[in-house]
């Protein structure tokens, strides 16, 4: 993104300045850190043939993962796993 031209359009100079914020690439990591994971398992879950039984294992083991975030995210992805 660094090598393209800001001038060139709006959405490169505004990308261009989010991706130098400072708290850019800590939140990214903590977001591919925690859920990572969720692609494959929206995948899985959308596979045509899977038991009920492994689908529930699949759903189970997300919860899990979720409720091992911590801070602040965690809590609020916790309360709405409960409700």
């Amino acid at each position: 993104m660094e090598h393209f031209d800001s001038n060139d359009a709006v959405s490169i100079k505004e990308s261009q300045a989010l991706l130098n914020e400072i708290s850019m690439e800590p939140n990214l990591t903590f977001i591919h850190s925690n859920y990572g994971f969720l692609p494959s398992i929206i995948t899985k879950l959308e596979s045509q043939g899977v038991s009920l039984t492994d689908s529930v294992a699949t759903v189970m083991f997300t919860k899990n993962k979720l409720d091992e975030v911590t801070g602040d995210v965690g809590m609020k992805d916790k309360s709405k796993i409960r409700d």
